[in-house]
């Protein structure tokens, strides 16, 4: 019996310094995901082992497609634009995943990105697809590859796709491959120019233009003012209006002399007179300091001859040459008035004394008579 105890103390004790033995190795393996999740032992699988820290993460099964089309039916040319449709389809676990595709502003290996659409994410019996479309151009004529890009997706363990890598854009050139034995045409024989319809519209308007401004100007000559006589004096020229009105109807008569009375102190005075107000002539009237006297009886002429105009009142012959007199008494008037004043030569003292000295000398018939 102390034997049997004895034995398994030793057990126990050479069992206890194996595993005291064992620790520190057990400390330093690291432990690897079963695949039911809980940890294994030290020399499982290796094809079981997760991502080591700082290793590149595996590649999903499956790329992303790239479809092109070109433009033309010969291909594109160098600076056509050429759409790639991009896709990829995730299934399975996968499908929970979100991806990331490319930042597309430093363009796609030598072509230019013109244009990058939204990703479009879409649900498919399998799982998810992922769409993007790009519009591409390349400026030089051969073959321009497009190499491999990552489109990354989320959750863990982290993942990535990559494009097709045998992927190119294939461009002709713009010039013709006989464009250096092509010669410019020789120049076409000189051809007669026909008239268009529009310089005969042209010319037809100037002359209607033309013989309408001929037509105006005949009939202003035709309206002349028939008072007019800018060759004589103003006082003449009045003189010579009022006689003319002594024929004309008394209405008539009264708005020929409110223009010839117009004129003539237009003339004198220097000023607009035929397109100013009545009440514009009377503060020009006083202005040349005329006596009131004169400014009232001209203001009140032109008011008169101004109500026959515009207000239609009946006049009489007599009245007319009543007004007429009124009109040549104001005009010698004011001809007194603006003419200079005329100086007197004063009688030299010595010429009166001659005078006087020679009537006294002169003898008469009685003085001569008694003289003899």
């Amino acid at each position: 019996m102390i034997a049997v105890r004895r034995s398994g103390t030793a057990i126990l004790f050479a069992l206890t310094s194996t595993l005291a033995s064992i620790a520190p190795a057990c400390a330093q393996t690291p432990l690897v995901s079963g695949i039911s999740g809980r940890p294994g032992l030290p020399g499982a699988p290796a094809a079981l082992a997760t991502t080591a820290p700082g290793a590149e993460p595996p590649a999903a099964p499956g790329g992303v497609e790239v479809h092109l089309q070109p433009a033309g039916a010969d291909g594109p040319e160098v600076g056509d634009p050429v759409t790639a449709t991009l896709t990829l389809a995730l299934s399975g676990a996968d499908s929970a995943r979100e991806a990331t595709f490319p930042d597309w502003s430093k363009g796609w290996g030598e072509a230019e990105v013109l244009q990058a659409s939204a990703v479009e994410k879409s649900s498919t019996p399998e799982g998810v697809l992922f769409t993007q479309r790009l519009t591409l151009a390349a400026f030089r004529p051969g073959s321009t590859a497009l190499p491999p890009v990552e489109v990354h997706l989320s959750g863990e363990p982290p993942r990535h796709v990559t494009t097709p890598a045998a992927l190119a854009l294939v461009l002709r050139s713009v010039i013709p491959p006989d464009d250096k034995e092509l010669k410019p045409a020789p120049p076409a024989p000189p051809r007669s120019l026909s008239v268009p319809r529009s310089f005969w519209w042209t010319l037809a308007t100037g002359i209607a233009l033309a013989f309408a401004a001929a037509i105006l100007v005949w009939r202003r000559r035709a309206t002349a003012d028939p008072l007019a006589a800018p060759q004589l004096s103003p006082i003449a020229e009045l003189e010579r209006a009022l006689g003319l009105l002594a024929v004309e109807a008394p209405a008539a008569g009264f708005r020929l002399l409110s223009h010839a009375l117009r004129r003539y102190l237009g003339r004198k005075l220097s000023f607009r007179a035929l397109e100013s107000t009545t009440s514009e002539m009377q503060r020009r009237l006083a202005a040349r300091h005329f006596e009131p006297v004169l400014v009232q009886r001209a203001t009140r002429l032109l008011r008169l001859a101004d109500q026959v105009k515009f207000a239609l009142r009946p006049v009489e012959a007599s009245e007319l040459a009543t007004r007429i007199a009124e009109c040549r008494d104001l005009a010698t008037t004011v001809e007194t008035h603006l003419a200079p004043p005329v100086e007197s030569q004063p009688v030299t003292a010595g010429v009166a004394g001659v005078a006087v000295a020679g009537v006294a000398a002169a003898p008469t018939g009685k003085n001569r008579g008694q003289s003899a």
